[in-house]
């Protein structure tokens, strides 16, 4: 059985609030792109995938957004939890994880 322990690979932030001319999609984007960078993790490998807004930029579908990056996920979340979604994603996409539902994930 593969070790399915999770880690974090990759981190990326966008330019907010220094790029006020990006929607709440080119925000994430351009986070994403960075992450993807800092990982090595090829986006087409990407098969669980997370979204939460922030600062006004609310991508409450998460589905929507999966279609736009052409990610084809098996397992996703897009749950509003306020201040304290950094630490439920973590969670929940370790959990998703090691169960076998994904991997890696996007968050």
């Amino acid at each position: 059985m593969p070790d399915r322990t999770p880690v974090i690979v990759g981190v990326g932030l966008s330019d907010y609030p220094v790029a006020p001319h990006l929607t709440g999609y080119g925000h994430q984007v351009q986070a994403i792109r960075r992450a993807l960078d800092d990982s090595g993790v090829r986006k087409d490998d990407i098969d669980g995938l997370m979204t939460v807004g922030n600062n006004g930029f609310m991508i409450d579908d998460v589905a929507s957004m999966a279609e736009y990056l052409q990610i084809r996920h098996q397992w996703c979340e897009g749950t509003q939890y306020g201040g304290s979604a950094t630490e439920a994603f973590v969670d929940h996409a370790a959990r998703a994880i090691r169960s076998g539902k994904c991997d890696p994930v996007l968050s």
